[in-house]
């Protein structure tokens, strides 16, 4: 419950205002499948502004990005750059499913398959920091009713939570 009222207050409160620099990450332990699912929700103008920094590009809409590749390739090589996974010790790579657009954010979606159990996870993300130096990326892992959380920077872009 607390999760949600979260986002909502992150994520509609700060559509009249952009206050603040923010991504959610939430993570699911999917028990059943033996996987972890990844959702992140991320301001598209922010990443927007990361994509032109790239590109050195004065304009770039992320539907449309015009540089030769699709959002989907776009998002996918940025996130592989900018959100690493160790599970239990050991390094592994999410795959990228896709993402959607609603409103003025980009939700991405990522799995992990053979997770049968989860012992401890490690968390390496650095999004949207290149860019600003007060970006906060909230992760929140959930596993049955549980939900533990993280809160990363640029000045702490790694954070480990263990079960």
């Amino acid at each position: 419950m607390l999760k949600y009222l979260m986002l909502v207050v992150v994520f509609v409160g700060s559509s009249w205002v952009h206050p603040m620099h923010v991504s959610v990450c939430e993570i699911n332990f999917n028990q059943k499948d033996h996987s972890l699912e990844f959702t992140h929700h991320i301001f598209i103008d922010d990443l927007e502004k990361s994509f032109r920094q790239s590109f050195n590009k004065p304009y770039l809409d992320i539907n449309n990005p015009d540089v030769g590749k699709t959002t989907d390739e776009l998002v996918a090589a940025y996130m592989k750059k900018h959100f690493k996974v160790t599970v239990n010790g050991k390094s592994a790579l999410p795959k990228y499913l896709g993402h959607e657009v609603e409103n003025d954010a980009i939700y991405t979606y990522m799995e992990l398959d053979g997770v049968k159990t989860l012992s401890s996870i490690r968390i390496f993300n650095d999004v949207l920091t290149e860019v600003y130096d007060d970006q906060v990326n909230l992760v929140h892992v959930e596993i049955g009713e549980d939900i533990s959380s993280m809160k990363l920077t640029p000045q702490r872009k790694i954070d480990e939570l263990k079960f």
